[in-house]
């Protein structure tokens, strides 16, 4: 299940326990993902439709993003393939910023 589809899922839920929601778990898993992009080793092999498919697949993934009104996602289409963006802000009344103001 996405990331964008866990968390509503979970609001929707009035017997969910945030205590016991791995909130650390879903923030860093998108970190996690960005780790696995930037940082594996990949023989590239360039083919003509790879780009085309590249594009469609990031604006497939930022329509399903979008989908969900906790994100705000933004693309741009580049030369070599495409930008996206998913500015973060955390709210007062969040899940999320309960668990943060926890941690200190």
């Amino acid at each position: 299940m996405a990331l964008s589809e866990v968390v509503p899922v979970l609001e929707a839920d009035a017997h969910t326990d945030w205590d016991r929601v791995d909130l650390a778990g879903l923030r860093a898993h998108p970190m996690d993902m960005a780790r696995l992009v930037s940082e594996i080793a990949v023989t590239e092999t360039k083919r003509p439709e790879g780009l085309a498919t590249f594009r469609r697949l990031v604006l497939v993934h930022a329509a399903q993003l979008a989908s969900d009104n906790h994100w705000t996602v933004e693309t741009s289409k580049l030369e070599s393939g495409m930008e996206l963006r998913l500015p973060v802000t955390i709210l007062p009344w969040s899940p999320a910023s309960r668990d943060l103001a926890s941690s200190d």
